[in-house]
């Protein structure tokens, strides 16, 4: 057991590792490129869905569909009711704000970016926006992430290194000064005018 154990930790040093990953990529059979290939396929616990055609777009599931995330719940009517009272407290009854956040994240359920946008979900404290941003976190399962207040204000280059391929939505509840604020939209690729604030 204890040659079996100095083997182990010896195979465990980074130059094993790396070693072994060359030796098994001529074996690959699927490249990294081919997974999550169609942003449009939405992968639940019942079914995959292709998002343009809805719910009637739902199929059974495919390994040759090369889907590596899934969302945590299916789409279904239990707890709708619930659902919409809590949307219309969070956003104070006002419909076209609800639209718009429903678009925005049906956006991020599409594994393509077609909308490149910071939302940031502003106000005093208990209004419902980290329980709004939790509750669709948690929904979209190994689709959603989390990241750091840093990851927004070391500059550029770190936020850009940061976002995890793949990702389609990143949440961060924990920006609370106006400083760190301000240090996310300072420089040239962050003009007045490029933001609209809602």
């Amino acid at each position: 057991a204890v040659a079996y154990v100095k083997f182990v930790m010896k195979r465990r040093d980074m130059k094993y590792v790396v070693s072994a990953l060359q030796a098994a990529k001529p074996m690959l059979e699927v490249q990294p490129s081919d997974l999550d290939r169609n942003e449009f396929l939405l992968n639940t616990p019942n079914a995959t869905y292709y998002l343009p055609d809805g719910l009637s777009g739902m199929k059974a599931h495919d390994a040759a569909d090369l889907i590596t995330k899934s969302t945590l719940v299916s789409p279904g009517d239990d707890g709708r009711q619930l659902w919409e009272e809590a949307l219309n407290l969070f956003f104070c009854g006002d419909k076209e704000l609800i639209e718009y956040v429903q678009k925005i994240v049906g956006l991020s359920a599409i594994g393509k970016v077609y909308v490149e946008s910071m939302i940031i979900a502003y106000g005093d404290g208990r209004n419902g926006k980290s329980t709004f941003w939790n509750s669709i976190s948690r929904v979209l399962g190994t689709y959603s992430g989390s990241m750091s207040a840093d990851a927004l204000t070391v500059g550029q280059q770190q936020l850009l290194l940061f976002m995890r391929p793949g990702s389609q939505l990143e949440i961060n509840l924990d920006i609370r000064d106006a400083e760190n604020w301000k240090a996310v939209f300072k420089g040239d690729y962050a003009a007045e005018n490029d933001y609209q604030f809602i």
